[in-house]
Parts: C-alpha cells; structure tokens; sequence
C-alpha cells in the first residue's frame, strides 16, 4: 500500500450557517443584491448575525449597512433550509 502526498479534505461543516434576509416586495418586485465577488449571483440582502444578536436585530443592523434603510416594523415570515449558494454548505436563512 502506497501513500500519497494528498492534502487530507477539509472536514464537513455540519452546523449550518445562519443568516438573517430580507424580503422586500415593492409593485410586484423583489429587491436583490448581488457581490462584487459574485456579481453574477443574487441575494436577500442580509447577513450573518452578531454574537447574541437576535434575527430583527441582525435584520436592521444589516439593512443600515447594505442599504442605508431602517426596516419599518419587520417580522419573521420563514425560516429556510438550504445550501449556500457561494460556500456550499448548510444554510438556515430567516427571512423577515
């Protein structure tokens, strides 16, 4: 039996990532975004939250940023399942 040089896989992400998204629907049309790494690729525009930050408040925070908005009364509408799009790994997306 002969070993290789191979570098060993990086292991499987079994926790998924958490984001928090927003839905904004506005005469029948949904506002996406997209990244300058991935220009080709469109999202809720959103994040990842803080530590100990609840959803609304990651929702806000990243509105602010992204945007420059401040959400109107938000609410959660659903919670997602899936895999990233760029990572490729197990997303959980709560979507207000």
């Amino acid at each position: 039996m002969t070993q290789g040089n191979a570098a060993a896989a990086p292991p499987a992400q079994t926790e998924p990532l958490i984001v928090v998204a927003a839905t904004v629907v506005r005469g029948g049309r949904l506002l996406m975004v997209s990244k300058k790494a991935a220009p080709d690729v469109f999202y809720l525009p959103g994040g990842k939250p803080d530590a100990d930050e609840e959803p609304l408040e990651t929702l806000v925070r990243e509105c602010e940023e992204e945007l420059g908005v401040r959400p109107v009364e938000p609410r959660l509408l659903a919670e997602i399942e899936s895999i990233a799009a760029l990572e490729g790994v197990p997303l959980r997306m709560k979507s207000a």
